[in-house]
């Protein structure tokens, strides 16, 4: 009995210093900014479900061990973490986590604190744009932009964009945004007077590009008047910074094919499908060549001359296509499609001190589309300076050169477009006696 007495004693002992660790906390949760008590605040221990909300004064109550740590979190406030000592009150001030609202964006006249600005605008950084694999500025921005309607008109490399902001509100005339880049409107008129339209936009390298600011509301638009009816999209290039020289290199490469192609005849099957319809067809006015026009042969013929008057070669009466003596089956598929290639390397410095400061640019991108004759080759260099002279005066220089080699598919409708080569038969050869 003494010895599980003895026992009882010993255990407890080892239970009292834990016992006497945990005491009664209490605090009170305000803001840092108005020091304004918060209601409805988690006071919650970490790595435990054991938690309590502050009361309408900010208060708080909890039971803790020394040495636990305590999590106040807050909607719209950043979370802050108190580990308990030897006191018994700790008052916590919770900062306001104001995320994208002090984002510095452009206005047309200048740059205004988003909080600040009342119209409906919306902003990407050029973050997201970086290396990504696309001809154009604006197909970079596609599901980047909430509102904003982006739509490839066709395949083409140097193809134009549908871009619409707020919606269509012309029949006639276009319904494209204003693009300004660096407070310079650009031109979205098709360069070309006649073909695919080539969009003017193709010459902007977005690893260049800063910001995208997107005035989508009419009291943003109207700074520019008629022009900005549609919506205005204002690019903001990179610019020197204050610090030592950083250097980026960039290069990327990859390919794309023509998938779910379709299935044509070959020779074969075209000629046994072109004979079963003169044999089916009724043929009885046609010309008289010499052979009893009721019999197979006179058909055969037919078919015959029809085969080299439209295709220049001949059909031999077994049906087998010949051209200069071999077996010809030209898939036209091959021919119009291609294996696409994209390749890109970028290199930019950006430095300065708190006078000068530079950003420089020299940029390469090749890309050739699936099909034939479809691609373009880009060289692009910018230079930006900004002189701090004094605190009334700043000079800036901005420089920007392009040069576009642009291998242009004709329209869709066009005859001489590479997607009419699937029209053609397989029994007619790509290539003429000549050899063109």
């Amino acid at each position: 009995m003494r010895k599980l007495l003895l026992l009882i004693f010993v255990f407890c002992g080892f239970l009292l210093p834990a016992t006497a660790q945990q005491k009664t906390i209490t605090g009170t949760v305000t803001g840092a900014e108005d020091r304004l008590p918060v209601i409805g605040a988690t006071v919650q221990l970490k790595g435990t479900s054991n938690g309590v909300a502050t009361d309408l004064d900010g208060k708080f109550q909890i039971s803790a061990f020394i040495g636990a740590a305590l999590e106040i979190r807050y909607v719209g406030m950043k979370t802050k973490e108190v580990v308990v000592g030897a006191s018994n009150v700790y008052d916590v001030s919770l900062n306001y986590d104001l995320v994208g609202v002090n984002e510095v964006v452009v206005v047309g006249y200048g740059t205004q604190i988003k909080s600040k600005v009342t119209g409906s605008i919306a902003r990407v950084d050029g973050a997201l744009l970086k290396n990504v694999p696309v001809p154009t500025i604006e197909q970079a921005l596609q599901g980047k932009t909430a509102g904003v309607f982006i739509e490839s008109v066709n395949g083409k490399s140097t193809g134009t964009t549908n871009m619409r902001i707020r919606g269509s509100s012309s029949i006639t005339a276009t319904n494209q945004p204003l693009f300004v880049v660096d407070g310079i409107p650009l031109t979205t008129e098709a360069l070309n007077q006649s073909g695919a339209v080539i969009n003017p936009l193709t010459s902007i390298n977005f690893n260049d590009v800063e910001s995208i600011d997107i005035l989508k509301d009419a009291a943003s638009s109207a700074i520019y008047g008629s022009r900005g009816a549609n919506g205005v999209v204002l690019i903001t290039t990179k610019k020197g910074i204050s610090g030592d020289t950083r250097l980026n290199f960039t290069i990327q490469s990859g390919f794309n094919e023509a998938s779910h192609r379709r299935e044509f005849m070959n020779s074969d099957e075209y000629i046994s499908y072109f004979r079963d319809a003169a044999v089916i067809g009724d043929q009885a006015d046609d010309v008289y060549y010499g052979d009893d026009p009721g019999t197979n042969k006179y058909y055969r013929l037919e078919v015959e001359k029809r085969l080299k008057r439209y295709s220049g070669w001949a059909v031999n009466l077994d049906g087998s296509g010949n051209y200069l003596g071999s077996k010809v089956n030209t898939d036209w598929q091959d021919l119009a499609f291609q294996k696409g290639k994209i390749f890109s390397a970028d290199m930019s410095a950006q430095g300065g001190t708190d006078k000068l400061k530079y950003f420089t640019s020299l940029s390469y991108n090749k890309m050739d589309g699936i099909l034939v004759s479809n691609g373009i080759e880009k060289i692009s260099a910018r230079l930006n300076v900004d002189n701090k002279v004094n605190k009334y005066l700043d000079l800036g220089f901005a420089l920007s050169l392009n040069r576009n080699n642009i291998n242009q598919v004709a329209a869709d409708n066009a005859f001489s477009s590479p997607m009419q080569l699937v029209a053609l038969s397989p029994v007619t050869p790509p290539r003429d006696l000549d050899g063109s």
